[in-house]
């Protein structure tokens, strides 16, 4: 029985270092040498709770390739499931080329490749069943759709982290997923771009997804602002951590990870959203977007943390 299975991309990652990023037809030189590893969305996600203690699977598609071999290295490497990953002959694995200038702030360029699209008919039913939650992010709608549908039938609890691409298809394109999922994991941009409403029209965007998910939790990501949270009679921000930053990709996927690891362990929100901001501060001292240390790491950062951040009501 796995904790959480996750849907959404696989990527092999390449990641350099610049100063800072060049003008058109100038040249920035990298700083040290070029690296790669594991990435996307869903997948750092299943790496970083296999990280936290949790047993974890992983759905999606790869390329038959060198790229693909080496993300599978990983998987195994991470202790996730890998079985449920397809590979495919007719597109290659996708990669994601990453340049990051010395404030951590990234400049990306990614090739989907084999990622999309994902059938529904690729998605195993006997994964959801084996599986106590699905987290899912970015990949094609219907197949999404057709997951948070069959999870629900089965009685499991789902979780959605649409991205900066699938958050620009708007609410009713991801109104027939968002009906099945319980916690919707954003940003204050996507969350406007789900509502199409300009970024300025916060507010009037999220009153507007809280009347039309009236059930559901809303968890706002926020990065060095607060993270807000609001569920169907109240919410509530939690202050962040401020850390030295090296390498901002991959921070929201290890705040889900830590959210995820105290909600499927039914702690109270509050603590669940203050463990997964500590997640994504230590993350991004960290390079890879799958950066999150060790479990024993990350508990002993948190304690010393923990205190650090207010609760406060909305």
């Amino acid at each position: 029985m796995f904790d959480a299975v996750c849907i959404g991309h696989i990527l092999y990652d390449t990641r350099s270092f610049v100063e800072e990023f060049p003008k058109p037809d100038k040249m920035s030189f990298v700083k040290g040498v070029i690296t790669h590893s594991i990435g996307g969305s869903a997948t750092n996600v299943a790496c970083n709770l296999s990280k936290l203690g949790m047993k974890t699977a992983l759905i999606g598609k790869i390329g038959y390739d060198d790229h693909g071999q080496y993300l599978l290295e990983q998987l195994k490497f991470y202790g996730v499931e890998s079985k449920y990953v397809k590979i495919t002959t007719e597109k290659p694995t996708g990669v994601s080329m990453i340049v990051i200038d010395k404030s951590g702030e990234p400049l990306m360029f990614e090739m989907v490749g084999a990622n999309e699209p994902l059938h529904k008919s690729e998605i195993p039913k006997e994964a959801i069943k084996n599986s106590s939650h699905l987290h899912m992010s970015g990949t094609t709608l219907e197949t999404l759709a057709y997951a948070a549908r069959l999870a629900k039938r089965m009685k499991k609890t789902v979780s959605f982290d649409p991205g900066r691409s699938k958050s620009r298809e708007g609410f009713k394109k991801l109104f027939p997923i968002l009906k099945n999922v319980d916690v919707l994991i954003t940003t204050r941009v996507e969350l406007t771009r789900i509502v199409s409403h300009p970024e300025y029209e916060f507010q009037k965007a999220l009153e507007f997804l809280r009347k039309k998910l009236k059930s559901k939790m809303i968890l706002v990501k926020g990065g060095k602002d607060k993270t807000l949270v609001y569920l169907d009679k109240k919410a509530f921000s939690v202050s962040t951590i401020e850390v030295k930053v090296v390498d901002t990709i991959g921070a929201g996927d290890a705040f889900t990870a830590g959210f995820l690891h105290k909600f499927l362990r039914k702690e109270k929100i509050e603590e669940c959203v203050k463990f997964a901001n500590a997640c994504g501060a230590l993350k991004v001292t960290r390079e890879g977007a799958a950066g999150l240390p060790m479990k024993d790491e990350v508990y002993a950062f948190y304690k010393k943390v923990e205190n650090k951040m207010k609760v406060e009501v909305i």
